[in-house]
């Protein structure tokens, strides 16, 4: 008997400008355990149907008027599409979405809205929010929240939500870090039933070679959502990169890893993997400062196609890195 198909979404607010990579890891990884999840992006559809001025808005970090008013601008704007996106969602069994401090409200309410209109719909909530309240509350998390939710997972979520659609009668409510050891046998995303080139960057994918981070730093909440730093073995994102070429005419690729220079060996192998299987293609990345990089591992970067790097450099004052 198949299984029941579950939705995975991301309300607003959220960056648009590409398909949300988190939930496309958590399609292809119960596609691969032989469950199929339908991926909706709803931030971006109700970005692209909002006028100039609030897609600007929607661009602005911690805009804090606008994640606590979206939905509600939304309704007033896009009455009907509101209560199209509300009725698909009430098709399914299980509704699971993937949640930011920017979009915790409307994904907090519309939990309830769905839960108010069929009370047997299963609600999961994951994301860095949810890790972020854990941590915060020290895993008391709100009654609000518990109540809406069916399931909640800290951390990262392949494990825990393919053990939930398995047989959700033998889990806790709430799943804390249950993650993968070893990326080596994790599927890449394919972004199944989403029209990539619909995003503002044209022809761009977010890819991902490692999790985690190298580095605890107080200040930084990655230490918060990853137990440890692990890398994808560069063979495998040779194989992404040309699925996306040819699938979606991908011609950027912007890594969305923490910083892609925590293993400065992998970052040579998947420079030489790049420059030995297409030459070079366009991607970006964010890294951190680090001595012990050389001229000739930054020559190989630029060969092998980078263009952009992100520099985090968190503060100028030493006494607040020291502390």
């Amino acid at each position: 008997m198949p299984r029941e198909t579950i939705l995975l979404t991301i309300l607003p607010v959220t960056w648009p400008h590409m398909p949300p990579v988190g939930l496309g890891y958590l399609q292809a990884f119960l596609s691969q355990k032989d469950i199929h999840a339908d991926l909706i992006d709803f931030n971006h559809l109700f970005y692209t149907l909002s006028d100039q001025q609030l897609q600007k808005q929607w661009l602005v970090s911690c805009n804090t008027f606008y994640e606590e008013n979206i939905l509600s601008l939304i309704q007033q704007r896009h009455f009907k599409e509101f209560q199209d996106a509300v009725e698909r969602m009430l098709t399914y069994g299980t509704v699971g979405f993937s949640c930011f401090k920017s979009n915790f409200k409307t994904t907090l309410s519309i939990a309830g809205i769905l839960k108010s209109k069929k009370d047997t719909i299963k609600i999961v909530l994951g994301g860095p929010e949810i890790t972020r309240q854990y941590f915060r509350e020290k895993g008391n998390l709100s009654q609000e929240l518990l109540q809406r939710a069916d399931y909640l997972i800290v951390g990262e979520g392949e494990i825990p939500l393919y053990q939930y659609l398995i047989d959700n009668s033998t889990c806790k409510k709430i799943a804390a870090f249950r993650q993968l050891d070893d990326l080596t046998g994790l599927p890449f995303p394919r972004y199944t039933g989403i029209n990539m080139n619909a995003y503002p960057r044209k022809n761009t994918v977010p890819i991902q070679f490692s999790r985690g981070c190298i580095r605890r730093c107080n200040f930084c909440s990655e230490r918060l959502l990853y137990k440890n730093f692990r890398t994808r073995p560069a063979s495998s994102l040779m194989e992404e990169i040309q699925y996306h070429k040819i699938n979606n005419k991908t011609q950027y690729f912007v890594f969305y890893d923490s910083l892609i220079n925590a293993d400065l060996k992998k970052l040579h192998a998947l420079c030489d993997g790049i420059i030995e299987r297409f030459g070079s293609i366009h991607w970006e990345a964010q890294i951190a400062i680090r001595n012990d990089m050389n001229e000739k591992l930054f020559e190989k970067m630029r060969q092998s196609g980078c263009y952009s790097l992100f520099v985090g450099l968190e503060s100028g004052s030493d006494d607040t890195l020291k502390n």
